[in-house]
């Protein structure tokens, strides 16, 4: 069975220890979905999509962007969302 892992946040910002958990993540699932987040309590610095193309880039920097990872917008709840993505896991 393939592991599908979710690493859920806000990522506002994208910070080295978030890059640090997707590194180890990738050893340990085949496909890992990055969910970013809003959170309603939280007055976010940048939008969503502004967020998703920070990772984007980041993770190009890196060398890490290939077809394991996926970048998508969290709406509604965290376990729906794993539905969605088939996920087994999340991070």
């Amino acid at each position: 069975m393939k592991k599908i892992g979710v690493y859920p946040g806000t990522f506002d910002p994208m910070t080295n220890g978030h890059l640090n958990i997707i590194k180890r993540s990738l050893k340990i699932v085949d496909k890992l979905i990055i969910g970013v987040a809003d959170n309603l309590n939280k007055t976010p610095l940048l939008s969503i999509q502004d967020r998703k193309e920070i990772i984007f880039n980041d993770i190009s920097e890196i060398k890490l962007l290939n077809e394991k990872i996926e970048i998508h917008s969290v709406t509604g709840l965290l376990t729906d969302f794993a539905k969605k993505y088939k996920a087994n896991c999340i991070i």
